[in-house]
């Protein structure tokens, strides 16, 4: 009963984050850009949404505005305005 409810729950949690992903499309949010992952930069929004965004290293730790076009996974995909 234990493992039934705890699949449920964490099936409940990625349902419920990949809905709040979905509904940042089309927002402008400030990101705060700590790295670079894969030739792209990521870093966090003010309530620490995981954005990722096309970049150089030297823009690293900038806030800078970005538009959400997508989502990938478990973050959201910007685009620097």
């Amino acid at each position: 009963v234990k493992e039934d409810r705890s699949r449920r729950m964490i099936a409940a949690m990625k349902r419920c984050r990949a809905k709040f992903l979905q509904e940042c499309i089309g927002h402008t949010v400030r990101v705060l850009l700590e790295s670079e992952r894969g030739g792209r930069l990521s870093g966090y929004t003010e309530n620490y949404t995981p954005v990722s965004v096309d970049g150089t290293s030297e823009l690293s730790g900038q806030i800078v505005s970005v538009e959400i076009i997508g989502t990938d996974g478990d973050c959201c995909i910007g685009k620097i305005i």
